[in-house]
């Protein structure tokens, strides 16, 4: 009887390595996609920050401030502050790219954990549930998310157009009363 049990030991323990290693391929695309795709998103992330920094930076440096709007009066203050406040909403796509960026993060970390227990499962040789199926929810989620990503990257890239052109407008709008005191 002892060897019964330990001969059918053997072959459990053989059909659970042979169930782990059909998956073995799979697992490692998907962790091979999952670095790539986040690196991306870390990438993006950086990017949007900059984005917006250089964007204050930008409105920054031309010292516009309620001390010098308090020099203007009649069509120049309203030149300005149209010119001002063109300028301010040109990066409400920031913050659009900014939510949208929010949104991917907040469900990343939640599905590393799930990639990170296949990789887990796979080196230790135990995978529970219904792998095939996670496997392909997490590869979708990636596409998914790189569609994302390319629409925050166009989202950025129209900001910045629309910032760029704003700014020369707003440099033009202040021109004229810069350096008067």
């Amino acid at each position: 009887m002892k060897k019964i049990l330990v001969f059918l030991f053997a072959i459990a323990l053989f059909a659970s390595c042979k169930n782990v290693e059909q998956y073995k391929t799979g697992i490692t695309d998907l962790t091979t996609k999952w670095d790539v795709a986040t690196k991306t998103v870390t990438d993006l992330s950086t990017m949007l920050e900059a984005s917006k920094a250089a964007q204050m930076a930008s409105f920054d440096s031309l010292h516009i401030d309620s001390t010098f709007l308090s020099k203007l009066k009649g069509a120049d203050l309203e030149k300005v502050n149209a010119a001002v406040t063109a300028y301010q909403s040109s990066g409400a796509g920031l913050t659009e790219a900014t939510t949208k960026l929010s949104e991917i993060k907040s469900t990343w970390d939640a599905k590393s954990t799930e990639v990170s227990a296949l990789k887990d499962g796979l080196a230790a040789g135990k995978l529970e549930g219904d792998v095939a199926a996670k496997i392909t929810e997490l590869t979708t989620f990636i596409t998914n998310s790189e569609a994302t990503v390319t629409s925050i990257k166009d989202i950025i890239a129209k900001s910045s157009e629309g910032s760029t052109s704003a700014l020369a407008t707003l440099k033009t709008a202040v021109a004229p009363f810069m350096g008067k005191k």
